[in-house]
């Protein structure tokens, strides 16, 4: 997956997700003012968010620019969006997330691993294929580079290069 920044091209793409999630928090509202049991908005946005340091933070969100505010307010460091996936149901994206956090070995604290996004986009790559046979254990030390990213050979007897 390449790395998306916040560009002018995915500042629109935020842009669009925002309205589209407006008319759906409207028909939601429709609902609720109906009598109808309160709704979570259905869709989930997975994404991917580093610190700078080595660590990236792999999560789900229904609006991605108050979670990357959440969380900035609590870190130190600049953080950044590396990229992001739409899914038009929460559910989707939380088995995606599910999917990857569990083959990420190194954990810095919470939600936060010690890796690169290089490694994430591959992770991901490997669970986005069609052919869902491919190991996602987690890589061991001796399978990692200094950058903590999993050594051509271990990705070569994985099938993902």
């Amino acid at each position: 997956m390449p790395k998306r920044s916040l560009t002018d091209a995915a500042r629109a793409q935020l842009d669009k997700l925002d309205a589209d999630r407006e008319t759906l928090n409207d028909a939601i509202e429709e609902h609720e003012r109906l009598g109808g049991d309160p709704l979570p908005p259905p869709w989930g946005v997975l994404y991917v968010i580093s610190d700078g340091s080595g660590c990236v933070k792999v999560g789900i969100s229904s609006n991605i620019r108050r979670r990357l505010t959440e969380l900035q307010m609590g870190n130190p460091r600049q953080l950044s969006l590396e990229w992001y996936e739409f899914f038009p149901l929460r559910s989707e994206a939380r088995d995606a997330e599910v999917a990857i956090q569990g083959a990420l070995k190194r954990h810095a604290s919470g939600e936060w691993y010690e890796c690169s996004v290089r490694h994430v986009d591959k992770v991901y790559m490997a669970l986005d294929t069609d052919d869902h046979l491919i190991d996602l254990t987690p890589f061991d030390s001796c399978e990692l580079d200094s950058e903590g990213d999993p050594k051509p050979w271990a990705l070569a007897e994985r099938g993902l290069i």
